[in-house]
C-alpha cells in the first residue's frame, strides 16, 4: 500500500496515521463480524459480503483515483480483513475435520506462496512506475477476490446441506 499511496502524494505522507487507520479498520471489521453473527447472520453469508466488498475496494484501487479515494479503498479492504479472519476461522472448524485441517491448510499455503512468487516475478517486479503497476496488481487482486466470492456463493448455496462437524 505504501508505494501506491506515495505515487499519488504531492507531499510527504504520514504513513503512521495511514497504518493506524488500517488497524482501526481491522478492529471495526472484527466487531462488525461479531455483531452480524450475534444477530443471526451465518458466517458463510457474512464472508460472502466481505469478499464482495473486498473485490470492490481493490477494483477501486485499480482505477486512476485521487489519494483520498485510494486511501479509503485500502481502509475498506482492511475492514474486510477484520471480518475475514474470524469468519474463516469458524468455517475451517466447521467444514475441515481437525485431523486433516493442518494438511489441507498447508496445501493452500503452498499455492499461496506460488501466487506470491509469480506476482513478484511478474507485475510487482516489473521495471516501470507504480502508476503503471498499480492497475495491473489490483486488477489481479480484485479478480482473485471475485473468484473467491463466486466460490463462497457456491459454498453458501450448497454447503448449508452439509452436517457441521461441531
Amino acid at each position: 500500500w505504501t508505494p501506491s499511496l506515495a505515487s499519488l502524494a504531492t507531499q510527504p505522507l504520514n504513513l503512521g496515521l495511514a497504518f493506524a487507520s488500517f488497524m482501526v479498520a481491522v478492529m471495526v471489521g472484527s466487531s462488525a463480524f461479531k455483531l452480524l453473527t450475534e444477530r443471526g447472520m451465518i458466517p458463510e453469508r457474512v464472508l460472502l459480503g466481505a469478499l464482495a466488498l473486498a473485490t470492490a475496494s481493490l477494483g477501486v484501487a485499480a482505477l486512476k483515483v485521487r489519494l483520498p479515494v485510494l486511501l479509503l479503498a485500502f481502509v475498506v479492504f482492511e475492514a474486510v480483513v477484520g471480518v475475514y479472519f474470524p469468519a474463516i476461522g469458524l468455517l475451517r472448524a466447521k467444514y475441515i475435520p481437525e485431523g486433516v485441517r493442518a494438511t489441507v491448510m498447508n496445501i493452500f499455503r503452498i499455492l499461496l506462496n506460488l501466487i506470491v512468487v509469480i506476482m513478484l516475478v511478474g507485475p510487482v517486479g516489473a521495471d516501470c512506475s507504480m502508476d503503471m503497476k498499480r492497475p495491473i496488481i489490483f486488477t489481479i487482486g480484485a479478480g482473485g477476490l471475485a473468484l473467491a466470492s463466486f466460490f463462497q456463493w457456491m459454498c453458501l448455496k450448497h454447503c448449508q446441506s452439509l452436517q457441521p462437524l461441531l
